[in-house]
Order: structure tokens, then sequence, then C-alpha cells
């Protein structure tokens, strides 16, 4: 990353009370370090405590994202993926980015305006589903 860009998020994050940032190329191994790493700011932290296995979950499911759907290509403006952290007040913030290939863009948001329109009980019940029904793809994962 540029240094123009890293005093930009440093500028945006200050006032965080918990904020990460990684840009670089991911692997399995790494998932437990940035876990641990976040699981002892959120111990911390008193807010967050009551949240911690959903943080936890979230941030293994971010980086297994990464990790094994991303895909990595020289021609690609940022070609790794970006996985971020943050707490600001009452608010937490978690969220990654990675590439995908074109040919899983439209099933994948033909997906999402359907998960987009189910109630609460109808993602649950949609969710144990495809737990059930599903395979798991070669990549891992129930797709």
């Amino acid at each position: 990353m540029q240094h123009d860009r890293v005093q930009l998020f440093y500028d945006i994050l200050a006032n965080d009370h918990i904020s990460f940032l990684f840009q670089g190329s991911y692997n399995d191994d790494m998932t437990e370090g940035i876990l641990e790493l976040s699981e002892y700011n959120i111990d911390n932290f008193e807010g967050l405590t009551k949240q911690r296995k959903k943080i936890s979950f979230l941030i293994v499911e971010c980086f297994q994202n990464i990790v094994r759907h991303g895909v990595v290509d020289s021609t690609y403006v940022i070609p790794e993926g970006v996985f971020i952290i943050r707490n600001k007040g009452n608010v937490n913030y978690i969220s990654s980015i990675n590439y995908l290939s074109n040919d899983v863009v439209k099933p994948l948001k033909q997906t999402l305006d359907k998960l987009k329109s189910l109630s609460k009980d109808e993602l649950k019940q949609f969710y144990l589903k495809t737990l059930v029904e599903l395979p798991v793809s070669g990549k891992g994962g129930a797709g």
C-alpha cells in the first residue's frame, strides 16, 4: 500500500477502540494468529466480551472466504485479499474483500438477492437446509 493510503487509513481508524487492517497474501496458518490477536483485544475491551463468539466466527469465515475462494491475478489493482476489523463506539465492523472469477458472479448475486428477501425465520431455515443438503465444495464450504 502506498504511504498516503496508509496515513489515510490511520487517520480514519485512529479513534476506534479496536482496528485491524491487513492487505496481502493469505493462508490458513494466518487465521489462528489473527483470531488470537482479535480475541485478546476483545477480552480487554469490556463492551465486546459478550460478542466474542460471534466476532470470532465471523473472523474465521472472512479469512476462509479469502483463502479458499479468492482469485489472485496480477492484473488486478489489489491482487490479494483485504481484511478489516473495527470497533467504533457500540458498532463492530468486520469486512473482507477478495476477487472472484467472473463465472461465479451471476449465481452469487442471485443467491444474495434471495437471501435479502427472506425473513429472519426463513433465513434460518434456508441456512439449515443448505447445511444438510449441499455437498461440500472442492474448495471447502457449502457454497
